[in-house]
């Protein structure tokens, strides 16, 4: 195997030592020195043992706990570890992200060096996990045997699970009066990579909009966003990915849908039983009725409680026909008269021009719902009858034009 990506590692990591180190001012001797001290400090041999033995100074997570509370304890997060599943849901087994990295910050090129990716694009730490052969020859040194380097290294991997004060809780019911305490962690993998997708779209929108010109993609913007920071001028003490992103991440909004009333009450059986309801006026049509007087100003003050009902209907009924043609096909609706289905569904509209049987139909059914909603609203009903019925019947009827 080719320990070539190691190699060139621990090259760069001597490189900029020397950068920082060594002065133009320097004698040539003093630069030697230093540049001999690098290669024994980034020599395999050396190098190796010591990282293994700081490995312990970080956490590797998936839900790190300082983003809850600064002064948490890194022991108090977790790794969680899922087969990636579509199932629709936003979390850490849909989404296929970065581990994350607590501890001390001057540790943090161990974690990059595990991170590194070999030939068969496996990471180092994959390797020490599995204790495969590419990886023991690779380590193979004399200050230290694999073992002892494979169980520094793994360290890092290992967490106390437990608790802590500075860390939101809830108490989760879990039925017969039980309850789990749970303490919630942040995925930071989930909430930066979101953020990478934000800026990455914000990116595109930008130079989109700079040249002012048709763009065949389009671009898409993101409202009502908020920005969180964690960790202030210092978001390396968060974690690793935090310092990464700027201690910034963006947050979707997260609020319940936003409901409009539904004035339109489709019928399912009956578009007169099911989609009207006016008590108030029949209350005032009963009183008008039940004066004892039949004299032109009751008549007519009754007939426009009548007209008034039959505009309302008028009303229902168009707002009904806005809905998209075809909504009768439905299963849900399959009990609804036929002729209901023609007066209502634009998806009937020809049939409504052509045959009028069913506004003969419409006109009988509302005549007789008039006689059942009046009977059902008011208590003293043995007013109406008949001469009434067929009142009602021919004031629906000279309405007709407005029900087609």
């Amino acid at each position: 195997m080719s320990i070539k990506p190691i190699t060139d590692f621990l090259a760069d990591r001597k490189a900029k030592l020397l950068k920082k180190k060594i002065k133009k001012t320097m004698s040539e001797q003093e630069q030697l020195q230093i540049q001999a001290e690098a290669d024994n400090r980034f020599s395999l041999g050396v190098w190796l043992p010591d990282a293994a033995r700081r490995a312990k100074q970080l956490s590797l997570v998936t839900h790190p706990s300082k983003f809850s509370h600064p002064g948490a304890s890194r022991d108090c997060s977790m790794i969680a570890t899922t087969d990636v599943i579509s199932n629709g849901f936003l979390c850490g087994s849909s989404t296929n992200t970065k581990h994350d990295v607590l501890g001390n910050a001057a540790a943090i090129d161990v974690y990059k060096f595990l991170s590194i990716i070999l030939e068969d694009e496996q990471t180092i730490l994959e390797h020490l996990e599995q204790g495969t052969d590419l990886i023991r020859g690779a380590f193979k040194i004399p200050t230290a045997s694999f073992e002892e380097l494979q169980q520094g290294f793994l360290a890092i991997k290992q967490l106390s699970l437990k608790t802590s004060s500075k860390i939101k809780q809830v108490y989760f019911p879990v039925g017969d009066d039980n309850y789990h305490l749970l303490s919630l962690l942040t995925p930071s993998g989930v909430m930066f990579s979101l953020s990478e997708k934000i800026r990455k779209m914000f990116s595109l929108s930008e130079k989109i909009r700079k040249k002012q010109e048709h763009s065949e993609q389009g671009f898409k913007e993101l409202y009502d966003l908020t920005v969180i920071g964690f960790g202030g001028e210092k978001p390396q003490n968060i974690s690793v990915l935090n310092n990464d992103n700027a201690g910034v991440a963006y947050l979707l909004p997260s609020l319940p849908p936003q409901l409009q009333q539904k004035n339109v009450l489709v019928p399912k059986t009956d578009f007169f039983k099911n989609s009207l309801y006016w008590k108030d006026h029949f209350n005032t049509f009963h009183r008008l009725i039940a004066t004892g007087y039949n004299n032109i100003n009751i008549r007519e003050d009754r007939d426009k409680v009548v007209n008034f009902i039959i505009s309302q209907v008028i009303e229902r009924m168009w707002a009904i026909r806005q809905l998209e043609a075809g909504w009768s096909q439905n299963q849900l609706y399959q009990q609804l008269p036929l002729a209901q289905k023609i007066w209502l569904d634009n998806f009937y509209h020809k049939q409504r021009e052509e045959d009028e049987q069913w506004l003969t139909d419409i006109i009988d059914e509302f005549a007789r719902w008039f006689m059942y909603a009046y009977k059902k609203n008011v208590k003293d009903s043995k007013l109406f009858g008949d001469e009434e019925f067929q009142h009602i019947k021919t004031l629906i009827q000279a309405n007709q034009e407005g029900l087609k």
